[in-house]
């Protein structure tokens, strides 16, 4: 068959078509550039949302949780108003739980077997307690430097932050820096710390009674009036007369900023206005005057000054040890600790003995109120412990001869653990009959 030459388009003319169709379309996308850009980026915006459900269901896997997370934010809300109610939520939805803040995908634990498993994996986990924690305790606290004597572990032979003591360890680290302080913790050094704990908790006892004289013995909120107890004592028994008596209420006050930024589920980012924010601002606070008392007690120790407190035991451990290396020619110097180093340590005991002290606390004395015949027990057994004589101080013999009390402080911690992310494997109701009857046996 033969074509027209009117029907077949001449071969010069097609490119000049194709540019032309070109220049065409080219026009049409440049008139609708604002629906392009609207369209590209909600392709984006949706391509992001649905990676982020996807990596979310991949690290979930079958654990149980929300099937979905909430776009971007995740568990966020539940910070605005965190309940415990909601926490047992989570924990009955299984052993461990998934669930997401701002992208960080967090596994929750609900039994003490998988806690344990959990806390003794250093290679896979490590001490964070929440994800907020570093920020607000110094991130420097949360990276491994090995001990003076131990340079030939660091990468190119120099610590990774500076010279910045760490004291959230893993491993063999974790081991050799809880033997420098194991000297802390004698029989010698709890004496002196026991006299100062039972001095101060004198002076608060007697200012509860003034205040329950004072108010015709209406009801009083015993919670921040037992954790400044908790943190008088500690601040005392960690640092003596190294810091002033207004220093302690400053940093009382900073501290609980501290308490409210750990909660589990929070906004990430430390900018102004977030509770985060204010918790390091609240940290720079109490971390100047600790270090400020750990200067004290260097030149106290120094001077000839006898160990009164925490810092006092460290500094003059340190004192002596030098001085023995020096009279036996030894080339090997033990480590000296800067005013830093020694607050970052003191800072990380407050964060340990704050909150779980003070919640062990005031559950003891509610289950001691709930069951007054056990009260009249633990009153018997200090009645001789003391010689009837409750003006006398206290001391490490009088407290081994408190074994009835002992085992009311172990059951109340049973019952209530006070770190409440670690659960009792007993309901309630079992628990106060086994606490009833075993202290009644």
């Amino acid at each position: 068959m033969v074509h027209s030459s009117s029907s077949i388009a001449h071969p010069s003319s097609i490119p000049s078509q194709i540019f032309s169709s070109a220049e065409h379309l080219s026009n049409k996308l440049l008139s609708d550039r604002p629906s392009l850009i609207i369209g590209s980026v909600a392709v984006a915006i949706l391509t992001i949302l649905l990676l982020e459900q996807t990596i979310y269901r991949a690290k979930k896997a079958h654990l149980p949780g929300s099937t979905w997370t909430i776009p971007i934010i995740g568990k966020f809300f539940d910070s605005l108003n965190p309940t415990l109610e909601g926490y047992k939520r989570q924990w009955a939805s299984g052993e461990l739980s998934a669930l997401s803040v701002f992208h960080i995908f967090i596994v929750m634990a609900s039994t003490n077997e998988y806690t344990r498993k959990i806390l003794n994996s250093p290679a896979y986990a490590e001490p964070c307690l929440v994800y907020s924690a570093k920020q607000v305790l110094c991130p420097e606290n949360w990276y491994v430097l090995l001990s003076a004597h131990r340079p030939e572990t660091w990468p190119n032979r120099s610590s990774p932050l500076g010279d910045d003591y760490r004291v959230f360890l893993n491993g063999k680290e974790h081991v050799d820096y809880r033997r420098t302080l194991n000297s802390l913790f004698t029989r010698k050094a709890l004496a002196v710390y026991l006299e100062v704990q039972d001095s101060i908790a004198r002076h608060h006892f007697a200012l509860w009674l003034k205040t329950a004289k004072e108010s015709n013995g209406s009801p009083q909120s015993i919670m921040h009036t037992t954790r400044y107890l908790n943190m008088h004592t500690s601040l005392r028994v960690f640092c003596g007369e190294h810091i002033p008596e207004d220093a302690i209420t400053i940093i009382s006050d900073n501290y609980w900023k501290i308490t409210l930024a750990l909660e589990l589920v929070n906004f990430p980012l430390a900018l102004p206005g977030t509770k985060i924010w204010g918790a390091i601002q609240s940290r720079k606070v109490a971390l100047r005057h600790l270090e400020e008392a750990a200067r004290r007690s260097k030149e106290y120790i120094a001077n000839g000054g006898e160990v009164r407190c925490m810092i006092d035991q460290w500094v003059k451990d340190i004192q002596d040890a030098r001085e023995k290396a020096t009279m036996e020619g030894s080339a090997k110097m033990p480590r000296e600790f800067t005013d830093h180093e020694m607050g970052l340590v003191i800072l990380s005991f407050l964060f340990a003995s704050q909150d779980a002290m003070s919640s062990g606390v005031i559950y003891a004395f509610q289950h001691l109120a709930d069951h007054p015949e056990i009260l009249a027990k633990v009153r018997e057994e200090q009645k001789v412990a003391r010689g009837a004589d409750y003006a006398k101080p206290l001391t490490l013999e009088m407290v081994d001869n408190m074994p009835y009390l002992k085992a009311v402080i172990k059951e109340s911690l049973r019952l209530k653990p006070p770190v409440t992310m670690v659960r009792s494997h007993f309901d309630l109701l079992v628990s106060l009959f086994f606490f009833r009857n075993r202290l009644t046996d």
